[in-house]
């Protein structure tokens, strides 16, 4: 049990992950029933906007793979230039979604944190007109041609990882490809999915008779170049790199959660430990989860 003060009430919240079975599974059926908050401030559970955080994204990579002796002037040629031992997704007894290139990018300075906050969370707020918590630290993949030791396709919503359900996601690509070797599942289409398999969680890529349904039904976001946001309980991969497009691609991705969802949802969130390592704690202030501040701190 963990404890949160909210006003003058101290309430003990447990985590989703502490309920039994069948009371998770009666919670997302239940919130799936709702319309989201991202579709009453967009109008839509996925929306496409104008592609204007790449730079800071960008610059901040390549200035980490400067800091680490690494040339990176064409990122989609990055493979080209970069070591051969980083192009797997092998760790310590594990397989992560993060490979060793992208782990390089989990130690972000002052100055990309502050052009985080400034250059495109406050651009974010002024999109949604609400106040929200936000992933401390942005995620960076990086998926070279080739690699060995893929774990994709990895059908899955963040939820099913232990994060908070209300989530927003935001997917920005860095690179330009032919082809992003990212496909993304509908909202309904979804929720057809969670009600045939019982809301259950866990990868949905790893039961065989799914994987070429999920496929054939998903969206190929072959060469979009906006930013992608969208509701987390969209069913969602990245893929290998394509024969046809042997570039590496470069993509960020990040999650917010309005305080209003925040702190209307009875349960708390953790990363699942089968399938998140470093296990965050998706609270205010929480171990690898959000900043301890909202935006309107900022």
């Amino acid at each position: 049990m963990n404890y949160l003060k909210l006003g003058e009430v101290e309430m003990t919240i447990p985590y989703f992950d502490e309920l039994d079975i069948s009371t998770r599974k009666m919670y997302i059926e239940e919130e799936l029933k709702k319309e989201s908050s991202l579709k009453k401030i967009l109008g839509s559970d996925m929306n496409f906007i104008k592609n204007e955080m790449k730079k800071p994204f960008k610059d901040f990579f390549i200035r980490t793979m400067k800091k680490n002796n690494i040339e990176c002037d064409n990122l989609e040629k990055f493979h080209e230039q970069f070591p051969k031992s980083y192009f797997t997704y092998e760790g310590d007894g594990y397989k992560s979604a993060v490979n060793k290139a992208g782990e390089l990018l989990y130690d972000q300075d002052e100055t990309f944190q502050a052009e985080y906050i400034n250059d495109i969370l406050k651009k974010i707020y002024k999109l949604l007109g609400k106040d929200f918590y936000f992933q401390s630290v942005p995620n960076f993949r990086v998926h070279f041609p080739n690699m060995e030791s893929s774990i994709f396709p990895l059908w899955h919503a963040d939820w099913m990882n232990g994060h908070h359900t209300r989530e927003i996601n935001f997917w920005c690509p860095i690179t330009k490809n032919e082809d992003l070797g990212f496909r993304m599942l509908d909202l309904e289409t979804s929720k057809e999915i969670y009600s045939k398999y019982n809301y259950a969680s866990g990868h949905l890529g790893h039961q065989p008779d799914l994987v070429d349904f999920l496929y054939k039904k998903s969206d190929d976001l072959k060469g979009l170049e906006d930013v992608m946001v969208f509701n987390s309980y969209c069913l969602h991969t990245s893929m290998d790199r394509p024969k046809n497009d042997l570039t590496t691609r470069v993509s960020t991705d990040f999650r917010l959660i309005l305080c209003k969802d925040y702190h209307s949802t009875p349960y708390l969130f953790r990363g699942d430990e089968r399938f998140a390592r470093k296990r965050a704690i998706f609270s205010p202030g929480g171990k690898f989860g959000y900043n301890k501040h909202p935006i309107s701190y900022y």
